[in-house]
């Protein structure tokens, strides 16, 4: 089956200026428009902490988190309700995890017609004891967002003999909009001289040299992946990629 390549443009240093739709959902540093709930009891919000490892991918000082018990279920999330979110005009999310443990992280969508959607990050994918970016595209989605829910550990507690109850932190959770559009000052004629593939988390997949990186592209996992390129004269730009199949 055919995989399609979308991009959107997350900054340009010292070249040109570029735009792209973003909703900011939640930041701990200043979007406090929404309370999110510990899906296991909705009278509990989601606490303000400090940032436990303040590094390059989440430098800011706070961060949300919730306690993750032994006894929780698998799919105990921070859950964030009565959205009206128009999938229209957004296609894609990503937000930060932050945990000392490993194991899949999943988001969980719900519309507003009641169906529902998850994401999973394969296990491998998560780099325990550092912030890790997590996009995913959500071109499946056909109705507005009502729900939004995210799992920074979905795994069960009580399978682990060694499991110690720990703070699961999350941070700035964001969603794109269609990143064919709405995109200016781009110098289409400029020539690339290296270009390299990130995963959303910052791990370098790729790189590449004058070379045609469109056999690579077409191998990828369907997800969210950034490009960095760099130009002739030194210019580095950095793309944000969503494959879908």
């Amino acid at each position: 089956m055919r995989k399609s390549y979308s991009f959107l443009i997350a900054a340009c240093f010292a070249c040109t200026t570029l735009s792209a739709q973003t909703l900011l959902i939640y930041d701990a540093e200043g979007s406090n428009d929404y309370t999110w709930y510990k899906s296991t009891n909705e009278d509990a919000p989601v606490e303000v902490y400090t940032n436990p490892k303040r590094d390059a991918v989440n430098s800011t000082a706070h961060c949300a988190g919730f306690l993750r018990m032994k006894d929780d279920p698998q799919h105990v999330s921070a859950g964030l309700g009565n959205l009206n979110i128009d999938i229209s005009q957004y296609d894609s999310i990503s937000f930060m995890v932050y945990k000392t443990i490993a194991g899949r992280v999943q988001l969980e969508i719900n519309d507003v017609n009641g169906d529902k959607y998850w994401y999973n990050t394969a296990d491998e994918d998560f780099i325990p004891g550092q912030w890790n970016k997590i996009g995913f595209s959500l071109a499946d989605v056909k109705a507005n967002i009502k729900i939004i829910l995210i799992a920074p550990h979905n795994r069960m507690g009580t399978d682990d003999p060694n499991w110690k109850d720990e703070i699961m932190y999350f941070d700035q959770v964001e969603m794109y909009g269609d990143e064919t559009s709405g995109i200016e000052g781009i110098d289409n004629d400029r020539e690339i001289i290296r270009t390299e593939l990130y995963s959303v988390s910052g791990k370098l997949l790729h790189t590449f040299h004058n070379t045609d990186i469109s056999s690579i592209l077409f191998n990828l996992s369907q997800g969210m992946y950034i490009l960095k390129e760099t130009d002739e004269q030194g210019c580095v730009s950095t793309r944000k990629m969503v494959v879908r199949k």
